[in-house]
């Protein structure tokens, strides 16, 4: 067994995905690039933490998640609004997360008591399709905890290529509903669930 490109992430409740899928079409409608988000493998979702992880400790990192989700219920998540930012010279729209408590805190939490597991080196090989796998990828995993961790902990969305109209109307509170574990494809896409448990308890 060897390593996997991993992302601890949220995944947002059905009928907030449903939004995410409309955005992204127009996106591709407009491009003709990117990726294709979907409920199967391209799933929308808010990073929490990234790194590379043996195959053989994706149980026991499962047990943790297990562990911290089961006392909390959904997370709200208020938007700050889209944004469009420059990645590897392509423009690339995002929907940007108030950085509240709640989110803020399960960041944490999941970095620490994953840090054990998730490390910074690894290859494209460790991704899904690595084919298709861009350096730009790969340098992103291997520096997230340094780059957009604790103090640079940035949540958000990626919808896809291009410059989408920030003036669509969508809700402006989005719902967390799933903590889950993936492994990642080009562009760090949520491409395989290797894990997945609901936030249900009711606060």
């Amino acid at each position: 067994m060897g390593k996997i490109a991993a992302d601890v992430v949220l995944l947002p409740s059905p009928e907030i995905i449903d939004v995410a899928l409309q955005l992204n079409r127009q996106l591709l409608e407009a491009t003709s690039s990117g990726f294709a988000l979907n409920r199967s493998d391209c799933l929308p979702h808010i990073s929490l933490a990234m790194g590379f992880l043996e195959e053989i400790e994706i149980p026991v990192l499962a047990k943790i998640l297990q562990d911290i989700a089961l006392p909390l219920g959904p997370i709200s998540l208020p938007v700050s609004g889209i944004e469009v930012v420059g990645a590897s010279g392509q423009e690339v729209s995002i929907i940007s997360f108030e950085r509240t408590a709640p989110v803020r805190s399960l960041h944490e939490i999941v970095t620490n008591r994953a840090a054990a597991y998730l490390s910074s080196e690894g290859t494209q090989e460790t991704f899904f399709d690595p084919d298709h796998v861009r350096a730009a990828s790969v340098n992103y995993v291997t520096r997230y905890r340094e780059g957009a961790s604790f103090e640079r902990f940035f949540p958000h969305l990626t919808l896809g290529l291009g410059a989408l109209d920030t003036k669509w109307l969508f809700p402006r509170t989005w719902v967390g509903a799933h903590l889950a574990l993936c492994q990642l494809g080009n562009y760090c896409t949520c491409r395989k669930i290797l894990f997945q448990t609901e936030l249900r308890r009711r606060i």
